[in-house]
């Protein structure tokens, strides 16, 4: 798994974590991937973490499977932090 891939994991988590859900254009609109690497992201998280997660149909997007804890182990504060700052533009912040 690359560099940029495990970031885009992390992004995964943190979604279903502090947001409750995660689609493929959160993804292309975050890091600017195409539409398949977004999917691609989507199945490698999956084949990971195969329990974390199911697809609603309804609202076509990736949602927690039951009480969703990060698969990376970080509290929703420490997320949220660490989203603020890339948001922010800040370097490291994704790293």
């Amino acid at each position: 798994m690359t560099y940029a891939q495990s970031l885009r994991l992390a992004f995964i988590d943190w979604r279903l974590l502090v947001h409750g859900s995660v689609r493929r254009q959160h993804i292309i609109d975050t890091f600017g991937v195409s539409m398949v690497q977004a999917s691609n992201d989507i199945k490698t998280f999956i084949a990971e973490y195969p329990d974390a997660t199911e697809y609603d149909k309804s609202e076509k997007q990736y949602v927690p499977n039951g009480r969703y804890k990060s698969v990376t182990g970080w509290t929703p504060h420490k997320l949220m932090a660490w989203a603020a700052a890339a948001k922010a533009g800040v370097e490291w912040a994704w790293g």
